[in-house]
């Protein structure tokens, strides 16, 4: 008897480690994911795609993942939102924030679309953080576009924020007008990735750009093999937009995100930096 409760307590001392060790390797190791594609543009792009790191850390001043943006050699980092968490965000969390947007800020130009718990912080939070990230030059886009020098040419970026204010379809059908028409790479950020395909006219797939890239799915939380994530934020269970590349033209890139979320969980779904490598059709 003595013999068995042995082999049973050995058994489940090595289960339970295990498990720790599976926890922390889904939870904390980051992964580099690639994607290609092509576009009518001069010459190659870079991108990384950063999203929903809920205040998570990896190592001492983020020094772990800024070391995975920098092995992609990024020429433009776009973040799509929900870097910070919410109405738990302590000021300390944001500074932190922002310092590593500033440190990032430094090696590329970082464009940032808000999440929803960004607004979380409040109407008085969300403002001051704003201010602090664009004091530090990173451009936070608010259902705007802007134009800038990324990779030695134009990149046109359109930023939506759906909770700044209620974009009606007029409004919409304008903004995606002038990004339409706009020469060289046009990438779309929105932090709903249900955006790309809503019933109706307002579904931006309907629109001409190249890439939107999205987050807020946290890539279905868990990835069941050979089913896929079992559910994300605004989608339900088992969401068709809830980590990878999707569509033609335009493409959909959805970041399974960084961090944890009211469920704090990830399995077969590890913490990712997304790197989107753009060559131009004629190569």
């Amino acid at each position: 008897m003595k013999k068995q409760t042995a082999v049973f307590l050995g058994a489940l001392s090595a289960l339970t480690a295990a498990g720790g060790y599976l926890y922390h390797y889904e939870n904390n190791c980051l992964q580099i994911t690639r994607y290609e594609m092509k576009a009518d543009m001069e010459r190659p792009l870079k991108l990384v795609h950063l999203s929903d790191l809920h205040g998570k850390k990896f190592g001492k001043s983020q020094q772990k993942l800024i070391g995975g943006v920098m092995s992609c050699g990024p020429d433009l980092i776009a973040v799509t939102g929900d870097m910070v968490n919410g109405r738990n965000a302590d000021q300390r969390e944001l500074e932190e924030t922002v310092q590593l947007l500033a440190a990032l800020k430094d090696y590329a130009p970082v464009l940032y679309v808000a999440g929803n718990h960004e607004h979380h912080l409040g109407k008085r939070g969300f403002a001051a953080y704003r201010e602090s990230l664009s004091a530090k030059g990173i451009i936070v886009l608010a259902n705007e576009m802007v134009s800038i020098r990324a990779g030695g040419q134009n990149v046109t970026v359109l930023g939506m924020d759906e909770m700044e204010g209620a974009v009606d379809r007029q409004t919409l059908q304008t903004l995606m007008g002038d990004f339409e028409v706009q020469e060289g790479f046009r990438l779309l950020l929105c932090h709903y990735p249900a955006r790309f395909a809503l019933d109706g006219e307002d579904s931006y797939q309907n629109f001409c750009f190249d890439l939107m890239l999205a987050g807020h799915s946290h890539g279905g939380q868990i990835v069941l093999p050979g089913i896929g994530g079992l559910y994300s934020p605004d989608q339900g269970l088992f969401p068709k937009y809830y980590k990878g590349m999707y569509g033609d033209m335009p493409k959909l890139i959805v970041s399974g995100g960084l961090g944890p979320s009211f469920f704090p969980v990830r399995l077969f779904n590890r913490p990712e930096v997304v790197c989107v490598i753009v060559s131009p059709n004629q190569e």
